[in-house]
């Protein structure tokens, strides 16, 4: 869970997240994340694949 928090935080086309829902148990652990994207980076990194694939 730690690992999946550091990936949003340090992601460069997350703009925010927020923890909606928690649960955990022995051997597991569920978590309800809504994540707001940078819409326009998405876009960019769709066209940048487009291109490498391309080359």
């Amino acid at each position: 869970m730690l690992r999946t928090l550091k990936l949003l935080r340090e992601s460069k086309i997350v703009k925010s997240f927020e923890i909606l829902d928690f649960k955990s148990g022995r051997d597991f652990y569920f978590f309800k994340i809504k994540v707001v994207l940078y819409v326009l980076m998405l876009i960019l990194v769709g066209v940048l694949e487009k291109l490498r694939g391309v080359w």
